[in-house]
């Protein structure tokens, strides 16, 4: 109940900054709160996603960091709760996304939002090194002892990830046959009918950065076994 809760403030909060109608607020939030991933990896047990529903509150605190002078302390608490839940998933990728968001912020108009930039650094840095000092020790001695290395490698051909996004199997694949979300209803959970309509709506106000970066997500969908896919890379992190 509280992820959804607090999913929900997020997502109202968020969606205020690119929309004015309550409506659209309100469909966007909702829409967030049911994500299907969500309440699947919720209904099984798997805590660990229920993280996500941090992430639209903190990137709230992220854009809006000309605005409110105290941003930084409020997005530390928000990272800081997901981190200390636990340090995988969302804490890896709010610092990348987050990261990416402030670089934005700043690189759009350096002369006039250094200053607040370099507030919201000074805010938000020392508060979660403290918040999260602990659980980043204890995580990284861990670690250190016992490595999570995967040496898995994976190619998919075209009707294979078709497959995968549109079309899972939720009652004839147990879940001892599924390997790098093949064949499993995780996948077209994020990325489905759904999502490929919003996508192509979207082109027709043009294209934008958001197109790339799908555009990667499923280029890295494809497989890990070449050195030109960025599963590659990013596997060897």
């Amino acid at each position: 109940l509280f992820f959804l809760l607090i999913g929900f403030y997020g997502a109202w909060k968020l969606s205020r900054l690119f929309w004015e109608s309550t409506l659209l607020r309100l469909t966007f939030s909702l829409l967030l709160v049911g994500n299907p991933a969500m309440i699947l990896h919720g209904s099984m047990g798997h805590m660990a996603f229920l993280n996500f529903y941090y992430m639209p509150l903190l990137f709230y605190y992220i854009l809006v960091l000309g605005q409110d002078r105290w941003s930084g302390i409020k997005a530390a608490l928000v990272f800081s709760l997901a981190f200390i839940e636990i340090t995988v998933y969302v804490a890896q990728y709010a610092a990348l996304i987050g990261g990416g968001l402030f670089l934005g912020y700043w690189l759009t108009d350096r002369q006039r939002r250094s200053a607040p930039a370099f507030r919201w650094l000074t805010l938000f840095i020392p508060c979660t090194l403290f918040l999260v000092s602990y659980r980043f020790i204890t995580t990284w001695e861990m670690v250190k002892e016992f490595p999570r290395i995967s040496t898995f490698q994976a190619h998919f051909s075209l009707k294979e990830l078709f497959n995968i996004f549109f079309i899972p199997h939720t009652l004839d694949a147990p879940l001892a046959n599924i390997q790098w979300c093949c064949n499993s209803v995780e996948t077209a959970c994020y990325l489905g009918i759904l999502s490929s309509l919003f996508f192509l709506l979207s082109i027709r106000k043009g294209l934008h950065w958001w197109h790339a970066a799908t555009f990667v997500i499923l280029w890295s969908a494809i497989g890990n076994d070449r050195f030109w896919y960025p599963m590659y890379w990013i596997q060897k992190l």
